[in-house]
């Protein structure tokens, strides 16, 4: 991001990385969001430049779940299924 291009903002896309390890199987993959999120909190701060890292996240909940993916969407969001992203005010709802 400091390659002398002028990148303003990444957005992440999940790739099986930081799972957690303990818990229901459905909850394995926020993870990888919780991570990633605090990845785009320390960017949005500021501190290492002006370039925000994380600014969109796509995570992933297996749909064939049924109501057993519900838990792994609030968790995710705070505020039920859909899609969220992360930005320097915080996570917010993006149109899905």
């Amino acid at each position: 991001m400091t390659s002398g291009h002028n990148v303003r903002a990444t957005v992440f896309l999940q790739c099986g990385a930081m799972y957690k390890t303990e818990g229901p199987e459905e909850l394995k993959p926020v993870g990888e969001t919780e991570f990633v999120n605090g990845v785009a909190a320390m960017s949005a701060s500021g501190v290492y430049g002006e370039s925000r890292a994380c600014a969109g996240i796509v995570g992933h909940a297996d749909l064939t779940l049924g109501e057993k993916v519900t838990p792994c969407w609030r968790r995710t969001s705070g505020r039920g299924a859909g899609a969220f992203g992360a930005s320097a005010t915080g996570p917010r709802r993006m149109r899905t």
